[in-house]
């Protein structure tokens, strides 16, 4: 089992640690990226752009953290 903190993806960290929530989130993600490009992107894109978007969000609220 993968420990989340050598994790290197969110697909390997929910595989240490399953919870459905998360995937339910993801998921979400994907499919609102999917609308929004009207099914344009590829299945390998769009994952790509989802966990663009996390790692961002998750940037953003590691600086505003910080800032605090």
């Amino acid at each position: 089992m993968i420990k989340k903190e050598k994790a290197k993806t969110y697909e390997q960290t929910w595989k240490a640690k399953p919870d459905g929530r998360r995937e339910e989130l993801y998921e979400s993600i994907v499919e609102d990226i999917r609308q929004m490009y009207d099914g344009k992107l590829s299945e390998v894109e769009l994952h790509t752009a989802t966990r663009n978007l996390i790692e961002f969000c998750r940037i953003l609220l590691k600086v505003n953290e910080q800032s605090n």
